[in-house]
C-alpha cells in the first residue's frame, strides 16, 4: 500500500479524493482521517469496498472505512468534506 498525500486547511489535515476544475471553479472531496486503532466501524481495502457498494452494505462513493496509509502508518478515512475556491481574474 502506497503513501497517500496530504494537505492542510485550517489546521486539519485531509486526504484528496478527487478533483473537479470548471473554469475559474475548484472542487475537491477532501476526507479526514484517524488512525486504525482508533476506528470502531468496520474497515476496507479498495476491492472490499466496491464489493460493499456492489452489495448494498455500504452507499456507493462513501469511503468512510477505507484503510490508507499516511507517512508510512495505517490510517481509516472518516469523514469528508467538500473543499471549493473560485479563482478571480
Amino acid at each position: 500500500m502506497a503513501d497517500v498525500p496530504t494537505f492542510t486547511l485550517r489546521g486539519r489535515e485531509y486526504v484528496n479524493g478527487g478533483m473537479l476544475h470548471f473554469g475559474a471553479y475548484q472542487e475537491c472531496t477532501a476526507w479526514t482521517f484517524r488512525p486504525v486503532r482508533d476506528w470502531t466501524g468496520p474497515t476496507y481495502n479498495y476491492q472490499s469496498q466496491c464489493r460493499a457498494w456492489d452489495e448494498g452494505r455500504a452507499e456507493r462513493g462513501d469511503r468512510r472505512g477505507l484503510v490508507v496509509r499516511v507517512r508510512g502508518k495505517l490510517c481509516v478515512l472518516d469523514g469528508v468534506a467538500r473543499v471549493f475556491e473560485v479563482s478571480g481574474n
